[in-house]
């Protein structure tokens, strides 16, 4: 596998496959990587500035390279590795529906695929945390009907058991904007949201506010009048949010 081969089976275009080959050339591609996955966030954005983030793109697809290696030496499926990978895609779709441009700006985040500590089995990501447990990420193209969630889950026994045996009977939590019990007003009984929110017993709350960009697509100092209207939820959140309240964040563990 090298950089190009898995960057046209993740979709991106030859001039940006090109470009990364390119990018090959002029940086130590090891240190590169061990440098993103070593430093803070705010540390990841100035290293962004100066080595440009089609550089950081090229480092984490020379990574995953080696990464296909040891998915194959484990015996983990393809379609795993594929899915845990479409991370990068995926990302860089979203910076440009919030930015209007394409722009990788999650290697901060995607050293946990690159170590082989997150994996996406079907519609959900699962993380490996070093105290034990289980944490549940929703990727923004997750289909969250319940079969597709009990699919998922199920999987996510499986793959445990036979791969990582340390986390097989281990809790699966989920920290996120979708727990929230604040949105609980704006879903309908039948909304897949609410579902997956009964899954788990919510241990807090915090107030951060991420909703503005996985509900709107939106930058986090966004215009609240010129946010979407266009499902129930979204205007239900909107207003809400412009009578100056909030969704914040709701963290629980599985059922």
């Amino acid at each position: 596998m090298t950089i190009w081969m898995l960057g046209r089976r993740l979709g991106f275009s030859r001039r940006l496959c090109l470009r990364m080959c390119w990018e090959a050339c002029r940086h130590d591609l090891d240190a590169l990587q061990r440098q993103v996955t070593e430093i803070k966030i705010r540390d990841y954005f100035l290293l962004q500035k100066q080595v440009g983030h089609t550089a950081l793109l090229t480092a984490a697809l020379h990574r995953a390279c080696r990464v296909w290696r040891e998915y194959k030496t484990l015996g983990i499926e393809e379609q795993v590795f594929w899915d845990t990978m479409g991370c990068f895609p995926r990302f860089m779709g979203e910076t440009r529906t919030r930015f209007g441009e394409y722009r990788f700006d999650r290697g901060w985040w995607t050293w946990r695929q690159l170590e082989m500590k997150l994996f996406r089995l079907d519609q959900l990501e699962y993380e490996l945390r070093e105290n034990g447990e289980v944490a549940i990420h929703i990727p923004s193209d997750a289909d969250l009907s319940p079969a597709q969630v009990d699919a998922s889950l199920a999987l996510a026994g499986e793959f445990l058991a036979r791969f990582y045996p340390r986390w097989a009977a281990a809790e699966f939590t989920c920290h996120s904007w979708l727990l929230s019990p604040r949105l609980l007003p704006f879903l309908r009984e039948d909304s897949n949201i609410r579902a997956f929110q009964q899954r788990f017993s919510i241990l807090e709350t915090d107030p951060e506010e991420t909703c503005l960009q996985w509900l709107f697509a939106a930058k986090p100092d966004a215009d609240l009048q010129t946010l979407p209207e266009d499902t129930s939820l979204r205007r239900g959140v909107k207003a809400h949010l412009l009578s100056g309240g909030l969704i914040g964040q709701g963290r629980g563990v599985l059922r």
